[in-house]
């Protein structure tokens, strides 16, 4: 990652920075281009700009709502339990609510879709079937 890659204007918001870290870390793991796109038929999403296209119209994500959704699409034949989805929110042992991966889920289906994650009874979640 280039340092032009991200801007920030002072004076830095620390919870800001945290999040640009752990999502820039989190792709490097996944083996990810930072801010390359991701799609899954109809959805595209850019996460360097956290927006997502479903069918040429954009949906604008929070930062936390773009994270559940690359970890979905990064590996789209993968099923995530909460607690993996807690740790591509959070990560390095930050304090969460019990209910938080439920909350983002939530919004991103109604953003999105109600078909665009899955539930997988007592496993967890994973991206759904899409059209291309």
């Amino acid at each position: 990652m280039a340092l032009s890659d991200h801007s920030m204007l002072k004076p830095i918001a620390l919870d800001e920075l945290t999040a640009q870290l752990r999502a820039t870390h989190r792709r490097l793991e996944m083996g990810g281009d930072d801010g390359a796109e991701v799609e899954h038929g109809i959805l595209k999403l850019s996460p360097s700009r956290r927006i997502a296209t479903l069918r040429g119209e954009q949906v604008a994500l929070t930062n936390n709502e773009c994270s559940v959704l690359e970890t979905l699409l990064r590996k789209k034949n993968q099923i995530f339990s909460r607690a993996q989805l807690e740790e591509a929110l959070y990560g390095w042992g930050e304090a969460i609510d019990s209910n938080t991966v439920e909350v983002y889920i939530h919004y991103l289906r109604r953003k999105l879709g109600a078909n665009v994650i899955q539930t997988v009874r007592g496993v967890g979640y994973q991206l759904g079937p899409m059209p291309a």
